[in-house]
């Protein structure tokens, strides 16, 4: 392992970057954009084997994670650390869906959603603090999502409030670094054709064929979500914007992307409305 961190440090003189979630959509466009500039040297995190093999070459390196789990990525950072004393970036891709009813989703995927989407970011920026701190320039990008600053959608509140709840770590976490060398900065994408988007459909059939209460109501909602879907764009334009968030001098706190303009609409009318509209849509 010494000789391998020889050979990054001193033969490429890469900057490191550490992105979970590596096998998804967005993470992978990503990490392939990255590789391409030459500058990077990536360090891909995934709870799945295939992370392993996900990209050729000697500037990636793929490690099976699970960030749910502390002694996971404690482990996953010794490794890195083996390689490098120092990273540049850390992106935090790593995510779950769960739909359904407050009143019938299973405790144990509430559970789930907060352990990855929450819990599991701020494990790994916990351990990436130190190799962070060391560089001289650094910078965390949490994946937050525009659910995260919407007002609440009905039967998609596990993925709502555990992204509601990544808005407040990620502002909370950037001031607290305020006095080091790492940037906090939080990305807010819409709807993306990835794996996660086309799983949806599948998770609603199922929520549709087991709700006892919301039959119609989910019906309704499906035609709803549906034309959501159609505005998903081609992860490529991602990189776009996570471009700017890594490279700007003076990057910006927040970045959004193809967030839905229907959504966005109802979320700056009052409440009461709000919740009015939902009634008459939603009137069986």
């Amino acid at each position: 392992m010494a000789k391998d961190k020889v050979k990054i440090e001193t033969e490429t003189a890469k900057k490191q970057a550490v992105i979970t979630g590596a096998c998804g959509g967005l993470a992978c466009a990503t990490i392939k954009w990255l590789l391409t500039t030459n500058e990077w040297s990536i360090f891909g995190l995934d709870v799945t084997d295939a992370v392993a093999t996900l990209f050729d070459g000697e500037n990636y390196k793929g490690i099976v994670c699970d960030i749910t789990k502390e002694e996971s990525v404690k482990t996953a950072f010794q490794v890195i650390e083996s390689y490098t004393e120092s990273v540049e970036l850390v992106v935090n891709f790593a995510g779950i869906v769960v739909m359904g009813s407050l009143i019938e989703t299973d405790v144990k995927l509430i559970q789930k959603i907060v352990d990855v989407n929450i819990v599991g970011m701020q494990i790994v920026n916990k351990y990436a603090f130190p190799l962070l701190n060391n560089a001289k320039a650094s910078r965390i990008i949490n994946m937050s999502s525009e659910c995260g600053y919407l007002s609440a959608v009905p039967f998609n509140a596990p993925y709502g409030f555990t992204k509601h709840a990544v808005e407040i770590y990620n502002d909370a976490l950037r001031r607290e670094l305020l006095k080091t060398n790492i940037k906090v900065i939080k990305i807010s994408p819409g709807a993306y054709k990835t794996n996660m988007q086309s799983s949806i459909t599948a998770k609603f059939e199922e929520i549709l064929n087991g709700t006892r209460l919301y039959k119609a109501t989910y019906q309704k909602m499906q035609g709803m979500m549906l034309a959501e879907l159609k505005t998903a764009k081609d992860p490529e334009r991602f990189v776009k914007v996570i471009k700017k968030a890594i490279y700007s001098k003076h990057p910006r706190l927040r970045y959004k992307n193809n967030n839905s303009f229907t959504m966005g609409l109802l979320s700056i009318l009052p409440e009461k409305l709000q919740d009015m509209i939902y009634k008459a849509y939603f009137r069986e």
